[in-house]
């Protein structure tokens, strides 16, 4: 059976921003779940519209990660 992907949203603090990642994305896999004292990661969101509307609820500068295929 194959896992479904999940989005989630990282919130940049001192860069004053916020990025979309898919749960297949390699920034994800590397620093995902972690919330560093630079930012804070939301979700997972079962739906890419999810995680893009929690995105743009940050109040920062929202886009998807570019690392990644888009779904």
């Amino acid at each position: 059976m194959t896992k479904s992907v999940e989005f989630w949203v990282y919130e940049n603090y001192p860069n004053n921003k916020a990025v979309g990642h898919q749960s297949t994305c390699s920034h994800l896999k590397k620093n995902g779940g972690d919330a560093p004292r630079t930012g804070r990661w939301h979700g997972p969101f079962a739906t890419r519209q999810e995680a893009d509307a929690a995105g743009k609820n940050t109040g920062r500068p929202f886009h998807w990660c570019k690392a990644e295929k888009r779904t």
